[in-house]
C-alpha cells in the first residue's frame, strides 16, 4: 500500500526531477558541441576558409603593388623629364632606384613594427641569438650577391636567356631546402612547382618572335650559364634560409621556446611548447616579417652608400691605378649625378618616390607571405607575377596569344590549383589537430 506524498516529499521529488533534466540537458549540449559533424561550419572548414582568404588578400596585394611598381619603372625609363631650366633629359641612373626603394622599405617596415605588430620584437643583437645573427648575415650576403652575378652573366648570355633562367627559381629553392636544411617537399608540392616552372618557361619560349631579333648573333657560353646557375643557387639559399629563420625564431619556433624557457630551467632544451610555461612563452620575443624586411633593406641601403663613400675617399686621398679608378668612377657617378638629376627634375623625383613607395608596400606583402606560407609559395607568386601581368595585358590591350601559349597558361593554372588545394588541406588538418597550448595538455571540463 502506497503512502500519500507529503508536501515536503513532493517538493523533494520535483527538485530531483528538475536536477535530472538540467543535468541531461547540459550533457546533451556538451555532446552537441563536442561531436558536431564536420561541415561548412566546422572548425576545419572555417580554418581553411580563413587561410584561403588570408592568402588571397596577400597575393592580391602583392600583384597589385608590383604591377603598379612595374608600370612606374617603365615610366621612369621611357619618360623625357623637363628640368627647371627648361631642358629635357631621361633618367639613366637606375642603381639609385634600388637605394630609394631600400630606404622607403626600411621606413615602412619600422612603421609596421611600431603600429601593427603587438608581439615583442626579437632582439637580434642579444646574447644567445648568435644563430639568428649568422642566418641574417648569410641572407644579406646571398641576397646582395645574386643580382650582380645575374647581371654579370649578360656579358656571356642574351637577356631572354637570363629571364628564362629566372623562371626556374622554384627548383633551387626546393633543392636548397632539402640538401642544406633537410626539409623535403611532399610530392604534390614538387609536382605543382614543376608544372608552374614548365608552364612559365614554355609561355616565355613560345612568345619569342620567329623573326630577326636584336639578340641574334649573341652566343650563349658555359661561363654565362655558370654565372646564371650560381645566381639561382644564391636565390634558393636566400629564400630557404629566410624560411629557416622564421621556423626557428618565429611563433612556435624551437629557438624561441629555448629563450622562453631561460637558463634557469636547466640545460636540456625543450622539444615542444609543452615544456615552457604559458606566461614565459607569451612574453618571449618573436621574429617577425617586418624585422627581416627592416634589417635587409637597411643593409641594401647602407652597403652601396659605404661603397660610394669608400670610393670617394680612396680616389681623393690615394694615387690609385687607372683601372681601379675606372671601376670606382661609375659607382660615384651613379649617386652624385643621379641625385643632381632629381634635384633639377621635380617630376622625376615624384615618380622615383612613387616607385620606391610601391616597391616598399609590395615588400610588406612579400615578407608576410614568406613568414606565413613559406618560400616556395612566395617564389611561386613572384615567378607567376610576370605571367599574370601578361595575361592581364592580353585582355586589356588585345595582345595576341597563340594556342600553345594558352596551353602553357593552363599548365601554370593547374600547378597553382594543386598548390592551393594542398594549402587548404594542410590548414584543415592543422585545425583538426591543433597544437597543444604551452604549459600543458588540453584539459576537458566535465559537465556538472
Amino acid at each position: 500500500m502506497t503512502r500519500p506524498l507529503t508536501q515536503a516529499s513532493r517538493a523533494s521529488a520535483s527538485e530531483a526531477v528538475h536536477r535530472g533534466k538540467k543535468t541531461a540537458s547540459s550533457v546533451d549540449s556538451v555532446d552537441l558541441v563536442t561531436s558536431s559533424p564536420p561541415g561548412v561550419g566546422s572548425a576545419p572548414a572555417r580554418s581553411a576558409l580563413r587561410e584561403t582568404l588570408h592568402f588571397a588578400l596577400l597575393a592580391s596585394g602583392l600583384y597589385a603593388s608590383f604591377l603598379t611598381w612595374g608600370l612606374l619603372q617603365e615610366r621612369i625609363a621611357s619618360t623625357t623629364y623637363l628640368a627647371i631650366d627648361g631642358s629635357t633629359a631621361r633618367f639613366q641612373h637606375f642603381s639609385l632606384l634600388s637605394a630609394f626603394q631600400a630606404l622607403f622599405s626600411a621606413i615602412l617596415a619600422r612603421v609596421s613594427l611600431a603600429l601593427l605588430h603587438k608581439d615583442r620584437p626579437f632582439p637580434i643583437w642579444r646574447r644567445g641569438a648568435a644563430s639568428l645573427q649568422f642566418l641574417m648575415g648569410l641572407v644579406g650576403l646571398t641576397a646582395a650577391s645574386s643580382s650582380p652575378l645575374a647581371y654579370a652573366s649578360l656579358a656571356y648570355l642574351n637577356y631572354p636567356t637570363l629571364m628564362l633562367g629566372k623562371t626556374a627559381k622554384l627548383i633551387p629553392v626546393m633543392l636548397v631546402r632539402w640538401v642544406v636544411y633537410g626539409q623535403r617537399a611532399d610530392a604534390r608540392k614538387v609536382f605543382a612547382s614543376l608544372a608552374i616552372t614548365a608552364g612559365v618557361f614554355a609561355f616565355s619560349m613560345l612568345g619569342e618572335s620567329s623573326g630577326p631579333s636584336k639578340y641574334d648573333g649573341q652566343t650563349t657560353t658555359g661561363a654565362g650559364l655558370a654565372l646564371l646557375a650560381l645566381s639561382l643557387l644564391l636565390d634558393g639559399l636566400t629564400n630557404a634560409t629566410e624560411d629557416r629563420m622564421f621556423q626557428l625564431f618565429g611563433k612556435g619556433g624551437s629557438a624561441r621556446w629555448r629563450l622562453a624557457r631561460g637558463p634557469a630551467a636547466g640545460a636540456a632544451d625543450p622539444t615542444s611548447p609543452d615544456q615552457v610555461s604559458a606566461e614565459a612563452l607569451a612574453a618571449a620575443p618573436t621574429f617577425t616579417a617586418p624585422q627581416l624586411m627592416l634589417y635587409l633593406n637597411l643593409a641594401h641601403f647602407c652597403l652601396p652608400l659605404a661603397g660610394f663613400g669608400a670610393a670617394v675617399l680612396l680616389t681623393r686621398t690615394l694615387s690609385l691605378p687607372g683601372p681601379v679608378v675606372g671601376l670606382l668612377t661609375p659607382l660615384m657617378e651613379t649617386y652624385s649625378h643621379g641625385l643632381a638629376f632629381l634635384r633639377t627634375h621635380p617630376a622625376a623625383l615624384v615618380d622615383v618616390c612613387l616607385f620606391a613607395f610601391c616597391g616598399a608596400v609590395g615588400q610588406l606583402f612579400v615578407f608576410a607571405i614568406l613568414a606565413k606560407f613559406g618560400s616556395i609559395t612566395l617564389v611561386t607568386l613572384t615567378v607567376t607575377r610576370k605571367l599574370a601581368s601578361i595575361v592581364a595585358s592580353v585582355f586589356l590591350f588585345r595582345h595576341p596569344v597563340t594556342g600553345p601559349q594558352w596551353a602553357a597558361i593552363a599548365l601554370v593554372a593547374a600547378g597553382l590549383l594543386i598548390e592551393a588545394a594542398e594549402g587548404i588541406r594542410k590548414a584543415g588538418r592543422k585545425s583538426q589537430h591543433p597544437a597543444t597550448p604551452a604549459g600543458g595538455a588540453v584539459t576537458k571540463q566535465k559537465a556538472h
